[in-house]
């Protein structure tokens, strides 16, 4: 029906929640497919930020793969993410990575993993949990020394909810040119949105967001890409659990 490669250029879709479900009741009716109100909830979120002919594509290659015969929702649910992965190819700033799940653990940070695997249900249907009455959580500040594996729980953090774990370098963001670094910040926000449901990383984040405080040395460069920053996190509805690290949060501004 839709003959889509997945390695083309992916342009971030504006299809509402509305119009993703009637997609995907409309796919289902026709092969006769049955899917389970909470699966279907699950897609809705998972398939936002796609095109109507990208999810077509997921659709006919699950179907093609007996996924749907099989039940077989997490298979469903790996070529959406897939299809998403192909998002980042060139796009400065973000990285998807690859996160073994049987990977080494952080080691002495049970209270966060702990934390964690108490609000994974409410990220596996958030949806769901806001209709429960539950707060959808933002993010986590991971603070200390160099080698006490706040990276390790980062990637543990993304094994532990069951999300694609996606690194932001700010330094990949930033441009010379008068405007554009507060353009392409304001690119990769609306990117990550695409790619929700996710854990996004910031490794070091005081480093990214220290001279944000006075804006004498960049002319205020970083001090607004900050102002973005804080905005999104604040007014953004995409499910994506921010979790930043930092060696000294004393460099961070107030």
């Amino acid at each position: 029906l839709y003959p889509f490669s997945l390695h083309d250029a992916l342009p971030i879709s504006s299809l509402i929640d509305d119009e993703i479900r009637y997609i995907i009741e409309s796919f289902s009716a026709e092969n006769n497919i049955v899917l389970e109100k909470a699966f279907l909830d699950q897609l809705v979120v998972n398939f936002r930020g796609v095109s109507e002919r990208q999810i077509y594509s997921v659709l006919l290659k699950c179907l093609a793969s007996e996924y749907f015969d099989e039940n077989s929702n997490s298979k469903i649910l790996s070529e959406v993410r897939e299809l998403k992965k192909q998002m980042l190819k060139g796009f400065n700033g973000l990285r998807w990575i690859n996160v073994n799940p049987d990977g080494p653990k952080a080691a002495g940070l049970d209270a966060i993993t702990e934390w964690l695997s108490e609000r994974q249900p409410i990220f596996s249907d958030p949806e769901k949990s806001i209709q429960e009455g539950f707060d959808i959580p933002n993010g986590l500040l991971v603070t200390g020394i160099p080698g006490t594996g706040k990276s390790l729980m980062a990637k543990q953090a993304a094994v532990i909810l069951d999300l694609p774990l996606i690194a932001m370098d700010l330094g990949d963001i930033q441009e010379g040119v008068v405007g554009k670094s507060e353009e392409h910040m304001a690119k990769a926000l609306r990117m990550v949105d695409a790619l929700a449901p996710c854990v996004l990383w910031i490794d070091e984040i005081e480093k990214a967001f220290s001279g944000s405080e006075s804006g004498q040395s960049d002319g205020g460069v970083m001090r607004r890409m900050f102002g973005k920053f804080l905005t999104w996190m604040q007014e953004k509805e995409s499910y994506c659990f921010v979790l930043a690290t930092s060696n000294d949060i004393t460099k961070l501004p107030p």
